[in-house]
C-alpha cells in the first residue's frame, strides 16, 4: 500500500472513527492534516499503522459490541415473523458462520501482512544478494592487484638491490679517482711504481742536477758559445726545480723522496752490474787497448766522461 494512501486512511480512522482531538498542550492547535500523518508512514510503519487501522476501533465501538454480547448471555433473542419459529440450529450456525467469517478476515489480513513482510524479506535478499556478488568481484579485483603488486614490488627491490651494487661500484670509483686527484699521483717508471707530486719534482730536480754535472764535467774543447748558453740554462733550470722543491714540499718529504729515489738509483746500479760480464768487457778494453796505440798522437785524448 501506497504511503499516501496509508497516510489518508489513517486521517480517517483517526479523525472521524477515533474522534481524535488534540490535548494537553496541543490543545489549542490546528488537527493534523494528511501531510502531518504521512510523517509516521514511512518505510514499515506504513504496514503496522495498516494492522491498526484494520484491527482497532474506537471505545464507543467496543462499548457497543460488549452491550450486545452481554444481552446475548441473558437470554435476549431476536423477535422473528409470526409465520416463523425460532430454531436454536439455526441460530448457532449462523453464529458459526459469522465466527468464521470473522476469523478468515483476520487470517486473510495476517495472510497478508505475512505476504508483505516475505515480499520484503525477498527485496532484502536480493540487494543483498547482489550487494555479495559486488563485493566478491571487487575482492577478487583487489587479489589480482595485491598480486600484481607484490611481483612490481619484487621487481622493484631487485632494482633497488642492483642500483645499490652500481652505487657502491660508483662510489668506490669515485673514491679511487679522488684520492688519485687529491694527492696528484700517476705512474712512474713503465707502470711499475705510483709516486706523488712531490716526488715526482724532486726527481726531476735531480735529473736536471745530473744533467748539470754533466755538462760541467765535460770537456772544455767541446764547449763553445752555445755550449755555454746550454750549461746557463740548466743551472737556471736546476735552481728553478730546486726553487720549486724547497718552497712547496716539506723537508720530511724531501728527505723521504730522496731515500726513495737514492734506493731506486741503488736498485737501477745493481741490475746494471749483475748484467755486466767481466770477461768479455776485459777482452774488449784490450782490444780497445791495441787499437789506441796504433792511434797517432795528433788525436785527441777521450774526455773525462767518456773515460
Amino acid at each position: 500500500m501506497a504511503r499516501d494512501q496509508v497516510a489518508m486512511e489513517l486521517h480517517q480512522w483517526a479523525i472521524g472513527k477515533m474522534k481524535f482531538r488534540p490535548q494537553g498542550k496541543y490543545v489549542h492547535t490546528t488537527i493534523p492534516t494528511v501531510h502531518n500523518f504521512s510523517e509516521i508512514c514511512r518505510g514499515q510503519l506504513a504496514s503496522i499503522w495498516t494492522f491498526v487501522i484494520e484491527n482497532i476501533d474506537s471505545v464507543r465501538m467496543v462499548n457497543k459490541i460488549k452491550a450486545n454480547l452481554a444481552l446475548k448471555k441473558q437470554g435476549y433473542k431476536v423477535k422473528y415473523g409470526a409465520d416463523q419459529k425460532y430454531s436454536q440450529q439455526l441460530e448457532d450456525l449462523k453464529n458459526r458462520k459469522r465466527q468464521l467469517t470473522c476469523d478468515l478476515q483476520t487470517e486473510k489480513k495476517v495472510t497478508k501482512h505475512v505476504e508483505q513482510d516475505v515480499n520484503r524479506l525477498w527485496t532484502e535478499i536480493s540487494a543483498v544478494e547482489s550487494c555479495y556478488d559486488g563485493c566478491r568481484r571487487s575482492i577478487s579485483a583487489i587479489k589480482q592487484e595485491i598480486l600484481i603488486l607484490q611481483e612490481y614490488a619484487e621487481q622493484c627491490r631487485e632494482d633497488e638491490a642492483r642500483y645499490e651494487e652500481y652505487t657502491a661500484r660508483l662510489r668506490h670509483k669515485i673514491s679511487i679517482y679522488n684520492k688519485l686527484s687529491s694527492s696528484k699521483k700517476r705512474i712512474y717508471s713503465s707502470g711499475s711504481k705510483v709516486e706523488d707530486s712531490g716526488t715526482i719534482k724532486i726527481r726531476d730536480s735531480c735529473a736536471a742536477a745530473g744533467q748539470y754535472l754533466n755538462e760541467l764535467t765535460a770537456d772544455n774543447t767541446d764547449r763553445d758559445e752555445d755550449g755555454h748558453n746550454t750549461e746557463n740554462k740548466s743551472k737556471e733550470k736546476l735552481w728553478k726545480a730546486v726553487e720549486d722543491v724547497v718552497a712547496n714540499e716539506s723537508s720530511d718529504s724531501i728527505i723521504s723522496s730522496l731515500v726513495d729515489i737514492t734506493q731506486d738509483a741503488v736498485d737501477s746500479l745493481q741490475e746494471k752490474t749483475e748484467a755486466i760480464d767481466l770477461k768479455k768487457d776485459i777482452e774488449h778494453l784490450q782490444l780497445v787497448g791495441h787499437r789506441a796505440l796504433s792511434v797517432s798522437e795528433g788525436h785527441r785524448a777521450p774526455s773525462v766522461s767518456r773515460t
